[in-house]
């Protein structure tokens, strides 16, 4: 068993603001960021919204952008996806938008993956498990990436080497104790 020093990051602001310093997140092995309600951040709007994603994607310790399908945060998808792909980040497919959490993130999911597919771009995929006995599961998750045939080699937590390897190419090393 691998334990990874991880965050799920609240972006606050347009400017891609985050609710960690810097400090803490460069000691971590994989900076997720995402849009959440009740955390401070105010966008209205899909510019404003695309706005928080662009910028937390062009933020050098931010490895991931997470449920950037919620139906809560409109967003222009394909500008998100153009730019995580640039950038070599990976945006979640999130199990649990699809059964507890998020509901109406199937078609805006389905629509992101196709895009990251065409586009050849990375996915990390989540359970999201705010309890413990849904730890581990990516059954929808699972579906859609096949459904839209994403190539598995594009699934940066297929494994841990191959998790690795995406660190690598971002300049970091996981610290396995």
């Amino acid at each position: 068993m691998v334990i990874l020093r991880s965050v799920e990051a609240n972006i606050l602001d347009t400017e891609g603001t985050l609710d960690l310093p810097d400090k803490v997140l460069a000691a971590l092995d994989v900076v997720h960021a995402g849009l959440h309600p009740y955390t401070g951040y105010q966008g209205e709007s899909v510019e404003e919204n695309t706005a928080a994603l662009l910028s937390a994607v062009r933020h050098p310790l931010v490895d991931s952008i997470v449920h950037p399908d919620n139906p809560a945060f409109p967003v222009d998808m394909e500008a998100v996806v153009e730019a995580a792909v640039r950038e070599g980040k990976a945006l979640e497919v999130n199990n649990s938008s699809f059964t507890y959490t998020r509901s109406g993130s199937e078609e805006n999911c389905r629509r992101m993956v196709r895009l990251l597919a065409e586009r050849k771009g990375l996915v990390a995929v989540g359970s999201d498990a705010h309890v413990a006995s849904f730890a581990g599961e990516f059954g929808e998750a699972i579906e859609i990436l096949r459904e839209t045939d994403m190539a598995p080699s594009s699934v940066i937590n297929y494994s841990i080497e191959r998790l690795e390897e995406f660190l690598a190419r971002r300049g970091k090393q996981l610290r396995l104790e």
